[in-house]
C-alpha cells in the first residue's frame, strides 16, 4: 500500500492510500516500465519487473527512501503513464520525501488507551491492536469467492485500489476518521505513540530538505546503518522473499557473543535461530518461508567462517543441480526399467543392478548437515505443504537441498561490510544460522583494571526479535562480562563494557 501526504502552510490537504500496484502496472496488468534490480540486489532478488512495490531492498533507510522516489518519478514520467497526476504535477519531478511506518504503528494506535478497536460495520469485522495484520490479510490473500464478493458488496465505492485491497483502504479511512474526532488528550497519546515508533524505526522519515533530514541523523532518527568506524556494531537485516503474509509467523532469536583480546581484537560468534510455525495459508501464498539475511559489520572485519545458509536453491522457486560452489547433493538415482519377460523356456535375465552414487552423495532423502530441525524428525517431510524436495523429469534425479558459509560479500553499503545469504525453512521447522568474525583493535588495550569497548546493536523496522549480547573482557581484566538480553529488542542500542574516560 501507499498513500499521499500532502502538505500545506502546516496543515494536511490530503492523505490517501492506494494499492501499490497502480502505480508499477497499467490497468491491464502491463508494467509500465520494464526496469532491472538494482546491480547490488539484482543476484538473490531477481523478480522481475522491478518497480516502486520492490525498491525498500536496503537496510539503510535514507538509501532504500532514495530509491523509491526515484522509482516512483520514472514510472510516473513515463510515456503515457501519469496515473497520479495530482502528485507530481504535469511540470513537476520532485517529490519532497518519504514516509514508511510498519503495522506496527497502526496496531499501537488501536490501543484501547488512544484510539481503541475499529468496527467495520459491512463487514461485520472488528480490527483490534492484536488482530490487525491478520484481518488485513484475510481479505487481501483469501482468494475465495465470498471474501471477493463481501469487498464488491460492501466497498462498491472504492476507488483507486484492487479489489482484494478494498478493505484495507476501508479500515485505513476509519482510522483517519477517528483521529479527526479525537479529543485534544487522544491526540497528544498520539503524537507521543509516534515518537516512540520513530525512535524505534516502525515511522521512518526522509526527507529532500538537507537541514531537516541533519536534525533526523544528529538525534539517530534517520533509520540509517552505523558507519561510525570508533565503535564496533552489527546490524541484521531480514528480507522475506517467500510471496507470502509469514513473517509474523517467524519467532527469531539472536545470540551474539564477543571476546575481546589484549590488543583489542573483537572477535564475534553469531547465532540466528529462525522457529516458523504457520497456522494458516492461503492458496495464493508459498507455504515455504524464504527469508534473504544480510549481516553488517565495520569495514575492517574479517569474516572467519559460517554455516547454516542454502547453497543449491536460487532465490526464486528453482533448485540447480549445478550448484556453484559445488556441494554434494542428496540425489535418488534414476529408477531402472525392470527386465523383459523371460521367453518360454529361456533363461531368465537377471535384474540390472542401480548405478552407485557418485562419491560424496547420500540416498534420498536424507539429512544433510546443517539442515533445518523439523517437528517430524525428518528433513523435508515430502507433503503439500513443502518444496524443498524437488522431482525432476528427464534424466535428472530427485535431490535435496544443501546448506553451508553465507554466499554473499559483496555489500551494496559503503562503510559497512556485509555476509549474507538465503534461508529456506519448511513449516514447523528450525533453522540455525553461525556466522564468526572479528574487528581488529576496536577495543582498547586490556589492563588488570579494565578494557573499553563499545558495540551498537541495530534493530530493522518491523521486527521483534530476542537478542542476547554477552561481551567478554580480555583474560586477566578484572571487570564483569557486559550481558544484555533484549526482548524484544525494541530500538537501537548502544553498550559499553567500559567507558572510555572523557
Amino acid at each position: 500500500q501507499w498513500g499521499v501526504l500532502s502538505v500545506n502552510g502546516g496543515r494536511i490537504v490530503k492523505l490517501s492510500l492506494a494499492d501499490i500496484t497502480f502505480v508499477d502496472f497499467t490497468s491491464s496488468d502491463t508494467p509500465v516500465l520494464i526496469q532491472n534490480t538494482p546491480l547490488p540486489y539484482a543476484s538473490w532478488f531477481p523478480f522481475p519487473p522491478y518497480g516502486m512495490r520492490d525498491a525498500d531492498l536496503s537496510g539503510d533507510y535514507p538509501t532504500s527512501a532514495k530509491m523509491i522516489m526515484s522509482t516512483f518519478i520514472k514510472e510516473e514520467t513515463a510515456s503515457g503513464s501519469l496515473h497520479n497526476p495530482d502528485v507530481l504535477g504535469k511540470d513537476s519531478s520532485t517529490i519532497d520525501g518519504d514516509i514508511h511506518f510498519s503495522p506496527i504503528v497502526i496496531a499501537n494506535l488501536l490501543d484501547p488507551k488512544i484510539l481503541g478497536p475499529l468496527k467495520i460495520a459491512c463487514y461485520n469485522e472488528t480490527v483490534t491492536k492484536d488482530n490487525l495484520e491478520a484481518v488485513l490479510h484475510k481479505y487481501q490473500e483469501d482468494p475465495s469467492k465470498t471474501i471477493r464478493e463481501l469487498q464488491d458488496r460492501c466497498s462498491p465505492a472504492v476507488k483507486g485500489t484492487s479489489l482484494r485491497k478494498r478493505f484495507t483502504s476501508v479500515v485505513a479511512t476509519a482510522l483517519q476518521d477517528r483521529v479527526r474526532s479525537a479529543s485534544q488528550s487522544t491526540l497528544l497519546a498520539i503524537i507521543d505513540n509516534l515518537r516512540h515508533d520513530l525512535v524505534t524505526k516502525d515511522l521512518e522519515i526522509y526527507l529532500n530538505n538537507p537541514q531537516i533530514e541533519s536534525l533526523l541523523a544528529r538525534d539517530h532518527l534517520d533509520g540509517a546503518l552505523n558507519r561510525n568506524p570508533t565503535i564496533d556494531g552489527t546490524s541484521i537485516v531480514q528480507m522475506n522473499i517467500a510471496v507470502n503474509k509469514q513473517s509474523t509467523s517467524v519467532a527469531t532469536t539472536i545470540n551474539e557473543n564477543v571476546q575481546l583480546d589484549k590488543d583489542g581484537n573483537a572477535f564475534h560468534d553469531l547465532t540466528i535461530s529462525m522457529d516458523y510455525r504457520p497456522t494458516h495459508f492461503y492458496s495464493t501464498e508459498s507455504p515455504d518461508y524464504r527469508d534473504y539475511v544480510r549481516v553488517y559489520v565495520p569495514a575492517n572485519a574479517q569474516y572467519d567462517g559460517g554455516s547454516g545458509f542454502d547453497q543449491n536453491v536460487q532465490p526464486i522457486y528453482t533448485f540447480t543441480t549445478s550448484p556453484s560452489p559445488a556441494k554434494p547433493l542428496c540425489v535418488k538415482p534414476k529408477a531402472l526399467p525392470p527386465p523383459p519377460p523371460p521367453k518360454p523356456g529361456a533363461t531368465p535375465t537377471p535384474t540390472p543392478t542401480a548405478t552407485p552414487l557418485p562419491q560424496g552423495q547420500v540416498p534420498f532423502p536424507c539429512t544433510p548437515p546443517q539442515a533445518p530441525q523439523c517437528d517430524s524428525g525428518k528433513f523435508a517431510p515430502q507433503d503439500v505443504y513443502n518444496n524443498w524436495t524437488a522431482v525432476t523429469s528427464g534424466s535428472l534425479p530427485s535431490f535435496t537441498d544443501n546448506f553451508g558459509e553465507p554466499t554473499n560479500f559483496a555489500s551494496d553499503e559503503p562503510g559497512r561490510l556485509m555476509y549474507g545469504g538465503l534461508v529456506v525453512l519448511p513449516r514447523d521447522c528450525v533453522a540455525n544460522l553461525e556466522i564468526q568474525w572479528h574487528v581488529p583493535h576496536i577495543a582498547g588495550k586490556a589492563t588488570a583494571k579494565g578494557q573499553t569497548y563499545t558495540i551498537e546493536i541495530q534493530r530493522q523496522s518491523g521486527t521483534a526479535p530476542t537478542y542476547n549480547l554477552v561481551v567478554q573482557p580480555a583474560d586477566g581484566v578484572k571487570i564483569a562480562p557486559l550481558h544484555k538480553t533484549l526482548k524484544p529488542l525494541g530500538q537501537d542500542m548502544i553498550f559499553d563494557l567500559m567507558p572510555a574516560k572523557k
